[in-house]
Formats: structure tokens, C-alpha cells, sequence
């Protein structure tokens, strides 16, 4: 779904028929791979089983609210990613040392937060999710914190400037959950339900802000639809699949606002930007080490440089030969 997206941006005909091929291999290797394993794949459930309620008057008011805030501040996250990024490239095209400093002062700053925060940045955060979603949002004192997505967000940023490899969307998801149980707090404790309300308020704020980080409100709604189950009375699922797919929308629209580039897309342009600037400066440094001479034409065209070539080489192989014969 997250593939599809992301192309039907730039969408063609050959992109799209390699795309199709892909998706469906994954899809028979995922079900493939179930069978040999003898695993049911439906109950499989990341996140767990979520027991919620929630009435249509709440569907609306929260999934507007907790959309217009998740996207914000996921469209926030990913701008400020994408200008630290354009910082380290700019850093490490010009300074030599400046990978080992970026890579040290990113480590060092993530082990400062880890210790500061006592221990709740480390991993995805899948623990912290588990215990939002199946105990409900803490709005006094609890296993999760009401400053926990702030650590969160700042500690994927450093992570990734690093340059560990871990990834953005577990982490985003789990920055999202922390958000969310924030805003039911603030927002919806005293406007909602009591019965696993606030549930289907953090629901809707992972949505958001994960749309909005990654600007894909599809991929957003799809991933979340399918690490958690939703039970109890038989009007709550569909109420709640609608409710964050609204504000999946909403927040992806939201994000735009302060972030008019996709995330990915924002990533893959800063990579193409840095090679083409290497291999220009690469071209300056070639032709200030070989001067103004009278051939370098021959470093640039190739027929020249072919025809340049055979030509020196019988050149050197006639003398050669005429200065072995016998006088």
C-alpha cells in the first residue's frame, strides 16, 4: 500500500506494472510463508486487542480535532527531519570529519535523552503502545508519561541523523500513541464517554500523526487497521475504521501546510542533489589537477580518447621497433 502511494505520485505505465508485480509476490511470500509455518495470520495482532466505544457524535468531533493536531505536528517532524538532513549533507560534503561528528554527537545526545528520560526512548516503543491502548490513556500518574512522544520524536530524529539503521514507522506510531494520550487528556476526557474512550481517541491520533509524518493517509490507516483488533458491540468497528480513516485524511491534509514535500519524496531529493553535486566537484577537481594542456579535450570526448590512443600506441610501437633494428 505504502509502494502504491508513493508512485502514483510520479505514476507510469512501466513503474506500475513492476509495482503490481511486487506487491503481489509480497503477498503470496506472506501467505506462503504462513502456511509453512502453520501460524494464524488474522490473529496476529501487533499492538493487541482494543475493546472500544465510542458514539457517532464523538466520531466526528474526535477524529477532526485529534486529525487538524496528529497532522500538524507530524507534518512539523517530518519538516524539521528533512531541513536537519539537508544540514548533514551540506556538513559532510564540505568537512571530511564531519559523518564521525554528526554520527558522535547524534550518539552521544541519544544517550543523554535515554538516561534523562529514564529508559522510555529506547526501542519502537511497542511496550508503551500495548499499555496506552489496552489500559487506557494515563491523565494523572501512570507507566506512560504525558512528556513521553516528545522524547520519542526527538529520539528518532537522532537516531536517524546517526545513521542507525531502525526506521521511522514503528517509532512514529508510538510518538503518535503518546500524542494521543495528550489530547484525550486535555481535550476529550471530560466530552467523550468513559468506557474505552480514550482508546478510540488514540487511535485516531496515530493515525494522524503517522499520516501526516509520511503524508500517505492510505498506508497510515492500512498499517494500523492491521496491528490491532478492534472489538466489542458490532457498530463500534466499523464507527472506528471510519473515524481514523478521517483523520488519517485530515492530518495528512493538515501536514501539507507546514510541509509541502512528502517526506520520502523530500529524502529521495536530497540524495540525488548530493550525488550530482559530488560527481560536479569531482569534475572540478579532475580538471584543476590536469591543467590546461593542450588534451583535455581527450579526457571528455571518447572518440578522441580512443583515436588518441591507437594512435599513440603505433606511434610508440613503430619507434620502438625502428630504433631495435640493426643499423
Amino acid at each position: 500500500m505504502f509502494a502504491i502511494e508513493e508512485f502514483a505520485c510520479n505514476f507510469s505505465f512501466t513503474m506500475g506494472r513492476c509495482l503490481a508485480l511486487c506487491v503481489v509476490s509480497s503477498m503470496l511470500a506472506v501467505f506462503g510463508l504462513n502456511t509453512i509455518i502453520n501460524s494464524d495470520y488474522e490473529n496476529l495482532t501487533f499492538y493487541g486487542t482494543v475493546t472500544d466505544f465510542a458514539t457517532t457524535s464523538e466520531l466526528f468531533y474526535v477524529s477532526i480535532i485529534a486529525g487538524l493536531c496528529g497532522g500538524l505536528l507530524g507534518g512539523m517532524n517530518a519538516q524539521v527531519l528533512l531541513w536537519l538532513l539537508e544540514i548533514k549533507a551540506w556538513t559532510t560534503r564540505r568537512f571530511a570529519s564531519a559523518t564521525y561528528i554528526w554520527c558522535l554527537f547524534c550518539s552521544l545526545s541519544l544517550a543523554a535523552l535515554h538516561v534523562s528520560t529514564g529508559g522510555i526512548t529506547a526501542g519502537e516503543g511497542t511496550d508503551s503502545v500495548i499499555s496506552i491502548l489496552s489500559e487506557g490513556a494515563y491523565c494523572n500518574d501512570g507507566d506512560v508519561e504525558w512528556h513521553y512522544f516528545i522524547a520519542k520524536i526527538l529520539g528518532t530524529l537522532l537516531t536517524y541523523l546517526a545513521g542507525i539503521c531502525g526506521g521511522v514507522f514503528a517509532p512514529s506510531l508510538s510518538a503518535g500513541a503518546g500524542f494521543g494520550q495528550v489530547i484525550y487528556c486535555e481535550l476529550f476526557k471530560d466530552k467523550m464517554s468513559a468506557d474505552g474512550s480514550s482508546q478510540f481517541a488514540v487511535l485516531c491520533s496515530m493515525t494522524a500523526f503517522f499520516g501526516g509524518f509520511t503524508q500517505s493517509p492510505l498506508t497510515s490507516f492500512s498499517i494500523l487497521l492491521g496491528m490491532v483488533q478492534i472489538s466489542g458491540a458490532e457498530y463500534n468497528t466499523p464507527i472506528t475504521h471510519v473515524a481514523m480513516l478521517t483523520a488519517s485524511v485530515i492530518g495528512s491534509l493538515a501536514a501539507g501546510v507546514v510541509n509541502p514535500t512528502r517526506l520520502y519524496h523530500g529524502m529521495a531529493k536530497i540524495i540525488a542533489e548530493g550525488i550530482e553535486k559530488d560527481l560536479s566537484l569531482g569534475e572540478e577537481k579532475l580538471l584543476s589537477c590536469c591543467g590546461e594542456d593542450d588534451d583535455d579535450d581527450v579526457l571528455f570526448d571518447g572518440d578522441s580518447r580512443r583515436s588518441s590512443t591507437l594512435g599513440g600506441g603505433l606511434s610508440r610501437s613503430t619507434s620502438t621497433w625502428g630504433g631495435g633494428a640493426p643499423q
